[in-house]
């Protein structure tokens, strides 16, 4: 783990990113959608065609849909609270910390060794 905390910071950041990552395709799994429908209606277009989907792939948004893919996001935030509760008050300013040192980092870059 790097010792400067903005680094280490990033480092936990893309584990917590994977974690979620990883909780939220079990939720869209367990919601019975497609890994297309669960991209296609987030951030337009461009983020439904980065994922590599195509006009092909595109579903219309029925109210049955989009509720399931709600389900899926509600699901998937609780889950990662849940892993997240284990922090004591210590840990959750330690996650503070850090997010507000990856934030500065982003504002002020700097070569990081």
């Amino acid at each position: 783990m790097p010792s400067a905390l903005a680094a280490a910071a990033f480092r936990r950041a893309i584990l917590l990113r994977e974690l979620r990552g990883g909780v939220h395709r079990g939720a869209v799994i367990d919601a019975g959608l497609t890994a297309a429908v669960a991209c296609q209606f987030d951030r337009g277009d461009d983020y439904y065609r980065l994922h590599g989907f195509g006009e092909e792939d595109l579903v219309e948004g029925t109210p049955s849909i989009l509720a399931a893919r709600s389900a899926a996001e509600t699901s998937t935030d609780q889950q990662v609270g849940r892993h997240l509760s284990i922090l004591d008050g210590a840990g959750l300013d330690a996650l503070v910390a850090g997010a507000e040192a990856m934030d500065a980092a982003r504002r002020s870059p700097v070569a990081v060794s």
